[in-house]
């Protein structure tokens, strides 16, 4: 087609294309590429006969899904290359009623935004064309995808087989090959906040078997211990945000490093409580920055992975003299620091927050579990400033960023076999806890429902290891022993089983699958031949060799955890659960040097534990048992050679460990 732009006279061309049976492309171009556009609309939104439509996104971290009729959604206007912008480059429309979808994807996504535009009280997203470097520069692309059924779900599937064709696609069992530990991000959980080595012991005691602990002021020594009892050490970066000063960390020359806008001016990013300005590094700058400092600061302080804030999450122009370009090479500098940083150093690398230009790069994603505009209002997560009262949670997070009504793992269900998914630090599995209970019950049913993993503060902003230890806990032995056994394996599926999307289930490659009760009712449900009771605000995992539920009968609310090598159950009331008598938290767990432990939590009477139907052994005898220090160390014996029936453990106030030794 030969197209004539009424209002800058200017000739394009557009080829349109039925590229397969399910994907129409349309590409526009022009001979006069340096001309300047702005917001140039092409092609027109396509619409369709929907009977009812929803609009489905990653606008700024977890997925949403709005009616669309839902005229009053705060966003018309979506930049894919922005941080509060579009994580993957498409928007999907798709039909309730028969499941079809339709998804407009970018195909050149670096100078793009996508619009939402009202016609006859419903929404449609069509895409708008930015300018590079004030220019056209370059012929573009935009397709849209059709999928015949599977609502979201097929839309995106379809995104994932784009990227996969397209060649930028990679597991993290591909990155598991060449950098062995990225495995240790199974059954992982994000600490912030911790004492680091004392932190290590303890949680290793209790059966945390793996973390990433996060920060930079340990010692050596202790890093280096913590590295041996399995956990990944990690430290924040921030390569953009600089101050004038020699080249390094978080310093250099600002008149040659930062940024400048076009007006020759350098961009200034972060902004401190107190009103400190820190400039942003040009990503070509950063380049020659980290090795500079990098690799001495690791000698000293031997991290086994990183977290990099900012410069995964957005991409910029650069118009300063000496280093001009647009927001592609933006992103190809920004994605050879990460290589550098996860290749050459060989660091687990994390990142604010997941883009699909980061996807086959990172390995877990601080953010891609929070829902949009958890920013807004009151919240000043980036502060890291604890929420004081509910007036934290704007009226537009409450609606559609932490809503389950509302929310849908978009992002996991294209990239968590790819990235690790996590909360962000100022909206942790924790954040609200001292403020609203019951939203930390949700956030770790999110986290089972999705696959993902927790993000916790070991400090006074979230549980504290050392004041809510049982909570803390709680969250990791709910979440991660799920998370461990799918956390590298595709999502299949998520699906909401009821009307007001109480009950919802996900399905994972290689069996794992999770119903998740988010109501404050109980919900009766047939799970393969059994009518299973899913407890208010309850669960029920399935994975190969593991069992996981939380449910509830006429003596109460039972949370259980079975696996070959685990075993715990948590009730309120005195009751027997498999071969566990309690009315508080055991859990039993076998040791790396075969024995067993026992943790105990908060019973108000004395509990019993069948060992012999716990390791299916008739042929054990006698028991030793040995109370432990809360750092695993041996501590007294608490009884010693009794017959192996019936282990019996007296009421514990606050949490006791102790190990079996079997003869």
């Amino acid at each position: 087609m030969s197209l004539l732009d009424s209002s800058s006279g200017i000739n394009f061309s557009s080829l349109v294309t039925l590229e397969t049976d399910s994907s129409l492309s349309f590409v526009i171009s022009t001979s006069q590429k340096s001309i300047a556009i702005d917001q140039l609309s092409f092609p027109q939104a396509m619409k369709t006969n929907y009977e009812k439509g929803f609009l489905v996104f990653n606008y700024r971290s977890g997925g949403v899904q709005i009616a669309q009729n839902d005229v009053s959604y705060p966003v018309k206007r979506m930049m894919v290359y922005d941080n509060i912008g579009l994580d993957m480059p498409w928007v999907g429309v798709y039909d309730a009623v028969k499941g079809d979808g339709m998804m407009v994807l970018a195909n050149t996504p670096y100078d793009v935004e996508i619009d939402f535009s009202e016609d006859k009280g419903l929404i449609w997203p069509n895409v708008a064309w930015a300018s590079s470097l004030r220019q056209f520069s370059y012929e573009r692309k935009v397709s849209y995808v059709f999928t015949s059924g599977g609502n979201y779900v097929s839309l995106a599937k379809a995104y994932r087989n784009y990227l996969k064709q397209s060649g930028d696609f990679e597991t993290l069992a591909q990155k598991a090959i060449v950098k062995p530990r990225v495995n240790w991000l199974k059954g992982s959980a994000v600490v912030w906040g911790s004492s680091g080595l004392k932190f290590a012991k303890e949680a290793k005691a209790m059966g945390i078997k793996t973390a990433i602990i996060m920060g930079s002021k340990f010692k050596k020594d202790e890093i280096t211990q913590m590295t041996g009892l399995g956990f990944l050490n990690s430290s924040y970066e921030n390569l953009e945000g600089t101050r004038e000063g020699p080249i390094g960390h978080m310093k250099d020359t600002m008149a040659i490093a930062a940024y400048h806008t076009v007006e020759g001016k350098p961009i200034i990013g972060w902004v401190t409580k107190t009103g400190v300005e820190y400039y942003s590094r040009s990503s070509v700058r950063s380049l020659i920055a980290a090795p500079s400092y990098l690799p001495s600061y690791l000698k000293d302080v031997p991290l086994t992975g990183l977290f990099l804030d900012v410069t995964p999450a957005f991409l910029i122009e650069d118009f300063h003299p000496l280093h001009t370009f647009n927001r592609e090479a933006d992103k190809q500098y920004k994605n050879k620091i990460k290589e550098y940083i996860g290749k050459d150093l060989g660091l687990v690398l994390g990142g604010e927050h997941g883009k699909a230009w980061n996807s086959s790069i990172l390995e877990y994603a601080e953010g891609t579990m929070t829902g949009s505009f958890f920013w807004d209002d009151g919240n000043k997560p980036g502060y890291l400033d604890p929420p004081k009262d509910t007036t934290y949670m704007s009226a537009n997070f409450k609606k559609y960023g932490f809503n389950y009504r509302n929310r849908i793992p978009l992002w996991q269900l294209v990239f968590n076999d790819c990235v690790s998914s996590t909360w962000y630090w100022g909206d942790s599995s924790d954040w609200f806890y001292a403020i609203t209970p019951t939203i930390s019950d949700l956030k770790d049913n999110f986290n089972m429902l999705y696959g993902s993993m927790p993000l916790l503060w070991a400090d006074k902003k979230g549980y504290g290891w050392d004041r809510n230890r049982s909570r803390f806990a709680q969250t990791i032995r709910n979440v991660s022993n799920f998370q461990k056994r799918v956390s590298f394996s595709e999502l299949l599926s998520h699906e909401f089983l009821n009307e007001d999307h109480t009950l919802q289930q996900s399905k994972f490659a290689g069996g794992g699958q999770a119903f998740v009760n988010f109501g404050e009712k109980a919900i009766k449900h047939k799970i393969g031949k059994k009518n299973i009771n899913i407890a208010p605000r309850g669960f029920y995992l399935t994975a190969s060799g593991f069992l996981q539920s939380k449910t509830i009968d006429e003596q109460g609310v039972v949370t259980r955890i079975e696996a070959d090598s685990l075993i715990s159950v948590q009730t309120d009331q005195l009751r027997k659960v498999g071969p566990i008598t309690t009315n508080g938290t055991v859990t039993i767990f076998r040791l790396d040097n075969g024995n067993w432990r026992i943790v105990v939590e908060n019973t108000l009477t004395t509990s019993e534990i069948d060992v012999r139907a716990i390791l299916k052994n008739k042929n054990l005898k006698f028991y030793t048992l040995l109370e432990v220090e809360e750092d695993g160390s041996e501590g007294k014996a608490f009884s010693k050679k009794l017959p192996v029936n019936m282990i019996k453990i007296p009421a514990v106030t606050g949490i006791k460990l102790f190990d079996i030794y079997l003869e």
